[in-house]
C-alpha cells in the first residue's frame, strides 16, 4: 500500500530549522544535500520512520510537497489511476536519486512518487 513517506518544508535557514527539530523533538539529521543547479540546498530529518526535508528558500516558507513510497507491484495500477483522473507524472530531477518520478495533483500539489524512498538514499535510517 502507498504510504506517505516524506514531507518538505521551505525555509530561510535549513540549519536553524533542523536544529530546532533535532533538539526539541529528538530528530536526527540523515542527509545533507548541497545546492545543485535547478534544486535547492536540503536538510532532511526524521523521526525514524518519517522525513521532513527542509528545502532552503528564500521567496517562500511552508509547506512544499509530500511524498508517497509505493510498493513495486502497486506503482503500474496507481499510475493508471492518475491517468484516470488526468494526472501524469513526470520523471524527476537525476540529482535526486531517491524519487523517480513528480505528479501535481487535481488541486495543485507536488506530489514525490517512489519506489525506493528515502531509505533508498545514501545514508539510510
Amino acid at each position: 500500500m502507498a504510504k506517505i513517506r516524506h514531507i518538505a518544508i521551505r525555509t530561510p535557514d535549513p540549519d536553524a530549522l533542523s536544529k530546532f527539530y533535532c533538539e526539541v523533538f529528538g530528530m536526527h539529521v540523515r542527509q545533507d544535500y548541497p545546492a545543485v543547479p535547478g534544486t535547492a540546498r536540503a536538510i532532511f530529518v526524521s523521526d525514524g520512520y518519517l522525513e521532513v526535508a527542509l528545502i532552503q528558500s528564500k521567496e517562500r516558507v511552508g509547506i512544499n510537497h509530500f511524498g508517497f513510497t509505493l510498493e513495486q507491484g502497486e506503482q503500474g495500477e496507481i499510475y493508471e489511476k492518475l491517468k484516470s483522473h488526468g494526472v501524469t507524472p513526470k520523471t524527476a530531477n537525476p540529482d535526486r536519486p531517491y524519487i523517480e518520478d513528480i505528479m501535481i495533483d487535481i488541486d495543485g500539489n507536488k506530489v514525490d512518487l517512489t519506489t525506493v524512498g528515502l531509505r533508498g538514499a545514501t545514508n539510510p535510517a
